[in-house]
Formats: C-alpha cells, sequence, structure tokens
C-alpha cells in the first residue's frame, strides 16, 4: 500500500526523509488548508522534481467548490500540474471533474470533500473517469470493504490524524459563523471550541478524538485499500517525520507492534486529543473530548503544547501579540504558524490628544484589511485605551504587510500559462442561458421541503407549492411508505422524492426501493450525492440536483446536466456576487433555497447527552457558542443533523442579476410553519451579504 504523508513547504523534505511514497500539498489557492504554508506556483516544477527524486508520488491538491471567477485559475492549474509533471489531482468541484478528458498525464483522485461513502459513490467516480477515491473518514471496517471491492479504480483510507465531528464535506458550520467555509480550505474550526447548553452544561462536544489505524493496516491491505492517508497539512515537521516514520516502520514490518503504539500515542500528545480507532470499529459514542477539549501535555516529541496556543498551532490561525514593554514602548509579534516576527513602536509623548489614535483603533482598523483568514489578537483590554500619534497606524501596517509577504512571496496565487485551445473553449461561458430562470427572489417559493415524519403540518402549506419530501436513509422502507400513504392526491401529484446527503452501504437497498418506487410513480427524485446519483442513473430515472450536489459555478451545473439532472440547486453558501456570475451563465434551470435552517452538520458521532437528540424523536435542546450561534440537534434517520435556531431569508431580497427557476423553502427544523410561512422575514441573510471566503 501507498502511504502518503501531507506536506508543506516547512514538511516536505521530513516527509521524504522519513520514506513517504507520496506526498499531497497544495498551492497558494484553490486548496482546502489554504491556512498551511502552501507553495507558490512559480515553485511547482521544482518541487516536483524533488519528490520524484526521492522516488515518491506528487500529488496536488485541488479539492474545494469553485466559484465563476475562479475557474480560469483552476484551468490554469490544472494545466500547470501536467506541465510540471505532478502525478495526481485531488479533485472536489463538479467543474474540475468535467475537465478529466482534456489532461490525460494526469489522475484524477476524488477528495473526501466529495463525501462518498459507498460502492455506489466509488462507481460513480469511476464513470467520472476517477483514478482513486479518498473515503469518507466515517466509514466502518464493513464499508470501507464494500468500497474497495470496486473493480478498476483505486481508494485511499486515512489512517492517522484530525476528524471533523461532521460527515466528509458535509460542513457548513464555519461558513454559518463567519463566512470561512470549510469547503473552500478556510475552516475556522468552530466545533473546536466550548459550547453552552440551555441546561447549563458548558462543554467541547465536537471536538473529536484523533484517529490512528495503526493496528489494522493488514485489514486495509486485505480489503485491497491502495493508499494510507496521514492527516496533518498544518501539524509541525517534527510531528509529519514522526508519524511517516511511524507508519513507514509498521508497513515494512521492522519494529514490534508494542512499540509502534507507545510512538503513535506520543503523536496525540501534539494535539492533546485522545486517539481512537472510531467508526472503523462501529464506534460511534464517546469519540468527543467533551469536558477538557484540548489539553496541555509534554509531548515526547519534544513538544510541548499549551491550552491556550493549541488551536493557533494546529489551525495555522495567524495571531497578534500585545505587551507592553514599561517606558521603552509596545511590542507587537505577529505568529503564523512556526514563523514570527517582532517589532516595537517606542513609547512617544502625545502632544495633541485630538491627533492620536487609540492602539484599540489601530488594531481594529488595521488588522481586517490585511489579514484575509482566522486571526485573533491577544491585548489587554487596558491596554487598547494606550493612545498613539496617527504615524504609529502606517508603521504597524507595513511592519504586517511585509510580515505577511514573507510568508508567501506569491500571495496572489497567479498561474501564469497558456492553455490549450479546446480546454480555453471548455472553459466558455454560454450567453444562451436556461428559459426557466426568469424568476427573481422577491417572487412567492413554489416549492416546500418537508420531512416526511411530519406530514401533519401539511395543512399549514400553501396550496400552490410543489412538496419536496426527505427520504431520510435508516428509516425503514415501510416507516416511509406509510408515510407517503397519508398523502392527498394533490400532493402527490407534486412531489418530489429528496434522497440523503449521506448514504452507506447498509442503506443502498433502502434507497433503490425508493427510487423504483418514485419512477413508478413517476415522482420527481432530488439527488444529493454522488452514491445516489449513481443509483438513480442505474435505474433511468430523471432527477434534479439538490443541495448536496449544490454548485457555485455553471461549469460544475454543466456537469450535472450532461449526467441527467433536469436542474441544480444553488449553494446556500453562495455571497451576492458569486450568485449573480452564476445566474450570468449558466445554461440549466436552477433552484435556489430562499428561507431555511440548513444542516450545518451531518454526523455519525453520538453528542453527548445534554447536548443529543431526545430517545423519542424530538430535537434536542438549544446550545450556542461564544458568539451567540445557536444550534439544536435533530436525528434524521441514523444521521444526527445539526440545525441553526435562526434561518437565514433571502425572500425579498433584489437583483436584477439574480434570476432562477424554482424558489424553495426548506421548513425541515422548523418548530412554527405557520410563523415561518408568514411575511415577517428573518435578518439573518447566511453570505448573501457578506463575502464567501
Amino acid at each position: 500500500m501507498e502511504l502518503l504523508a501531507p506536506v508543506n513547504a516547512d514538511t516536505l523534505q521530513a516527509a521524504l526523509d522519513a520514506g513517504a511514497d507520496a506526498v499531497y500539498f497544495g498551492l497558494t489557492r484553490l486548496n482546502a488548508r489554504r491556512g498551511a504554508k502552501n507553495f507558490a506556483p512559480d515553485e511547482l516544477s521544482e518541487v516536483v522534481q524533488r519528490i520524484h527524486g526521492a522516488n515518491a508520488k506528487a500529488h496536488l491538491t485541488l479539492n474545494i467548490d469553485l466559484a465563476t471567477r475562479e475557474l480560469g485559475l483552476a484551468a490554469r492549474t490544472l494545466q500547470l500540474a501536467s506541465e510540471a509533471g505532478v502525478d495526481a489531482v485531488i479533485v472536489r468541484d463538479g467543474a474540475i471533474l468535467s475537465l478529466i478528458p482534456h489532461f490525460p498525464k494526469l489522475q484524477f483522485h476524488l477528495s473526501t470533500q466529495a463525501g462518498v461513502s459507498s460502492s455506489a459513490g466509488v462507481l460513480a467516480a469511476k464513470a467520472l473517469g476517477c483514478h482513486r477515491v479518498v473515503l469518507a473518514r466515517e466509514m466502518t471496517c464493513e464499508e470501507i470493504r464494500s468500497a474497495a471491492a470496486v473493480p478498476g479504480i483505486e481508494t485511499e483510507v486515512f489512517v492517522q490524524g484530525a476528524m471533523c465531528f461532521c460527515c466528509s464535506g458535509r460542513c457548513l458550520l464555519s461558513s454559518w459563523v463567519g463566512g470561512r467555509s470549510g469547503n473552500r480550505g478556510t475552516c475556522a474550526s468552530p466545533c473546536r471550541v466550548a459550547w453552552k447548553s440551555t441546561t447549563g452544561r458548558t462543554a467541547h462536544p465536537m471536538s473529536m478524538h484523533d484517529l490512528c489505524l495503526l493496528g489494522h493496516l493488514e485489514e486495509l491491505r486485505k480489503m485491497g485499500v491502495a493508499s494510507l492517508k496521514i492527516e496533518g497539512r498544518l501539524k509541525s515537521t517534527n510531528w509529519v517525520h514522526r508519524a511517516v516514520a511511524l507508519y513507514r516502520k509498521a508497513l515494512d514490518g521492522t519494529e514490534p507492534p508494542e512499540g509502534l503504539r507507545a510512538e503513535a500515542e506520543a503523536l496525540g500528545y501534539y494535539t492533546g486529543r485522545t486517539l481512537t480507532t472510531a467508526y472503523f470499529e462501529h464506534h460511534f459514542e464517546d469519540l468527543t473530548d467533551e469536558d477538557a477539549g484540548r489539553q496541555a501535555t509534554p509531548s515526547p516529541l519534544g513538544e510541548t503544547v499549551q491550552e491556550n496556543n493549541i488551536q493557533h498551532i494546529e489551525n495555522k490561525q495567524f495571531i497578534i501579540i500585545v505587551k507592553t514593554d514599561g517606558q521603552k514602548g509596545t511590542n507587537f509579534t505577529f505568529a503564523f504558524g512556526e514563523s514570527t516576527l517582532s517589532f516595537r513602536i517606542p513609547w512617544q509623548r502625545i502632544a495633541n490628544p485630538r491627533r492620536a489614535i487609540s492602539l484599540g483603533t489601530l488594531l481594529d482598523d488595521t488588522v481586517p484589511l490585511l489579514v484575509h483568514q482566522e486571526y485573533a489578537i491577544e491585548c489587554p483590554e487596558e491596554l487598547r485605551q494606550l493612545l498613539l500619534p496617527r504615524r504609529c497606524q502606517s508603521q504597524f501596517a507595513d511592519a504586517l504587510a511585509e510580515f505577511l509577504r514573507k510568508l508567501n512571496h506569491s500571495e496572489d496565487g497567479t498561474v501564469r500559462c497558456a492553455l490549450p485551445a479546446e480546454i480555453a473553449r471548455h472553459l466558455e461561458l454560454q450567453t444562451h442561458l436556461a428559459a426557466e430562470n426568469r424568476h427573481c427572489l422577491t417572487e412567492m417559493p413554489d416549492r416546500i421541503r418537508l420531512d416526511a415524519m411530519n406530514l401533519q403540518r401539511l395543512s399549514a402549506l400553501p396550496s400552490h407549492a410543489e412538496l419536496i419530501l426527505e427520504a431520510s436513509a435508516g428509516t425503514s422502507s415501510s416507516e416511509f411508505l406509510s408515510a407517503l400513504n397519508t398523502l392527498p392526491a394533490q400532493w402527490r401529484e407534486r412531489l418530489t422524492i429528496d434522497l440523503p446527503q449521506v448514504a452507506y452501504e447498509d442503506d443502498l437497498p433502502f434507497l433503490k426501493e425508493i427510487i423504483l418506487l418514485a419512477k413508478s410513480h413517476q415522482w420527481h427524485l432530488e439527488v444529493n450525492s454522488w452514491d445516489t446519483l449513481q443509483l438513480v442513473r442505474e435505474a433511468g430515472v430523471p432527477f434534479v440536483g439538490g443541495p448536496g450536489l449544490a454548485v457555485l459555478n455553471p461549469l460544475a451545473a454543466r456537469l450535472l446536466r450532461r449526467l441527467g439532472a433536469e436542474s441544480c440547486t444553488v449553494s446556500p453558501e453562495i455571497d451576492q456576487e458569486k450568485f449573480e456570475d452564476l445566474c450570468q451563465s449558466c445554461e440549466i434551470p436552477l433552484v435556489a433555497i430562499v428561507f431555511g435552517r440548513p444542516p450545518l452538520m451531518t454526523t455519525r458521532a453520538e453528542l453527548p447527552p445534554e447536548f443529543a437528540p431526545s430517545s423519542d424523536g424530538q430535537p434536542g435542546v438549544p446550545f450556542e457558542d461564544g458568539r451567540g450561534t445557536r444550534l439544536r440537534a435533530w436525528r434524521e434517520g441514523h444521521l444526527t443533523v445539526l440545525r441553526p435556531e435562526t434561518p437565514y431569508d433571502w425572500r425579498g431580497l433584489s437583483s436584477p442579476k439574480i434570476r432562477v427557476a424554482h424558489l424553495v423553502m426548506d421548513l425541515r427544523g422548523s418548530k412554527d410553519i405557520t410563523a415561518d410561512l408568514s411575511a415577517s422575514k428573518s435578518p439573518f441573510l447566511f453570505n448573501f451579504d457578506r463575502t464567501l471566503k
């Protein structure tokens, strides 16, 4: 099996020296770890030569959702990768998948961010032209075995490192909280912070243990897994070297298992989190460090990670530390990972306080303009009142800009290379748009989304609307059919069955039954994953693309149309500018969810009792973080879904450039349908009025 290691500009040589068979890394932009010390595009050729010189393979990450204006950069990145000799590109977005035939020298690996969690999804990836699938991280041993058994395509499995609380590729929480999308590489890890329940309990209910499958490598080999993946592009050089060396020894059988296990435990000290075999052994309970979060623990690796800065280290959060130095002045330290810069603004007498600037104002006005990522400022409140001459603001800004420039000498991530004519033609956006896209956001929603277990609330729905009914994986077909039998005829005639966003191997028989039922009744099907798309295509049933396969760009929509989709759903993460760009060049009917409490996290992990849904099917009590983000857990089939208490609401927004075919109100998670359907609007717009990062 291939041993695949995470690397950045600091850790590349360490991984190669430790025996990695292949490494994966990103360039400055368009990758799922934009906070890592990524490589500049003009370094790529040299980096690939170094990797090949060590008899290893180079895997480039291009694994995010792409906006329309990023399509050219993405295509040029693929061209640059092909010219540089990159062995494989790890991808997620449909626009990149549509380009596979144009790059025969590259292998394409479907990212874990694509959420493939069954053999059906692996078959879908194979049909798309992918060479390998990076399986969802929450799969069990049996599920991995079924996926790896699909012939003609490789599988890759994570074996060491941090885990997401959410099912792979299904998290909107960071984007909801502050516009920093984990699906675009800027996750701020809000799941790792403390959350307080309305019962008074404060805990870390979503801070997952770290994964370690060191003792299961032989099982993975027998399953036919092609590659073992270590997570850690934000880890230290020492950690990466130790982790790769550990798995190298395990694969080569050069040391007894007992000693290797001790080394694995040492890796866990870096993050202060418990190691677990997690889902692999079919364990869904007690997977979070709920009481203490991360611990400050002396590490055998020679690194002591303190509780107050471990999140900064692991997530490469940008930190600005401000301290006073008596009468000498004010000291500033900029820190990002292992890079730091310190400088001092000497104490100066303020002749005219009216022309001075407070330190707090200096920080608040300058930092957001220059630091375009998650950051933290550590400054005592009393120091924020300190007055400085106005010119100190430019001194501070110059020092900060210089530090940022040195972090990445190609900060804009520009890729300069010519595209072949056929690729340029593929990227051409159409001006003959779908005629169905004629409705603005101010119009009455014509579709309502509801779950099958709450059909008693149908009487509150407007009679003109079409119904989208959720078929939760994990419910029995008899339960679902019983629910459908209660539907009045008027709803049966305008029914769309919403297939789940997450489906595992045991769910496939139920989903096949639902698909055949829909086919026999000529109901529409909404597809929300590559797994269910494969099942629907095998059955030859028309379908629409749902929010689980939502799009940010017209080429991803074009791919779905080629695969048979009659329409596709706009990503609810989208901001106004990206929405307008999509509508101006989309050839397929678009669906916009204009109101809803979207699933911010969908998880297999069981929450602690104080935060979990109740056993009678009712949602759990609300809980919130320090910013006031308020969530509630719902049980949907065999999964737990975290939905916000407050919906986002685009009803009534106006832009002459935004036109769609259908407007949807999502009433899942609603406590009062009548109130949600009323004329009153929620002030929260999700990312519509801010920039999606």
